[in-house]
């Protein structure tokens, strides 16, 4: 009996249930809408079966994309991607922090610690800073003035 089946799992599982079964045409609900009525002799549930070779392997390229998007409208799968990263250190790690030379000055060259000194790398290619205009010539400012 339908009322038995509510009982057991519940009337929101057990209409979920019944549509999808009458949907695949398993089972019919008798006139008086009290008896279920078994149609399918071998019930084959392909959802399940997907479900199951997605726990076998969850790769999603593996599988159909018309099915991993009707499983995720229906929210039986759900994608989560995991991102990580590896640290490692370097070719130039120093466990302390150098403060690297800007320029390559007199007494560096006198001395010889350019020898053992580290410079930051300087890009010889940049444009430069756009400098601004100067100052107006005095018949300039007569000019702006009467206008």
């Amino acid at each position: 009996m339908k009322t038995e089946v509510e009982a057991k799992v519940g009337e929101f599982v057990a209409k979920i249930g019944f549509a999808k079964a009458m949907k695949n045409k398993w089972v019919k609900i008798a006139e008086d809408k009290n008896y279920v009525v078994r149609i399918a002799e071998k019930v084959i549930d392909e959802e399940k079966e997907q479900l199951s070779a997605f726990v076998a392997n969850p790769d999603l390229e593996a599988h159909d994309k018309k099915v991993v998007e009707a499983l995720k409208k229906r929210k039986l799968l759900n994608v989560v991607s995991h991102k990580s990263y590896k640290v490692t250190k370097g070719t130039e790690f120093m466990p302390t922090r150098v403060k690297l030379e800007t320029q390559l000055t007199a007494d560096m060259l006198r001395s010889g610690a350019w020898k053992d000194a580290k410079f930051k790398k300087t890009n010889l290619n940049a444009a430069g800073q756009v400098t601004m205009g100067g100052h107006l010539h005095p018949l300039l400012k007569v000019r702006a003035q009467f206008r």
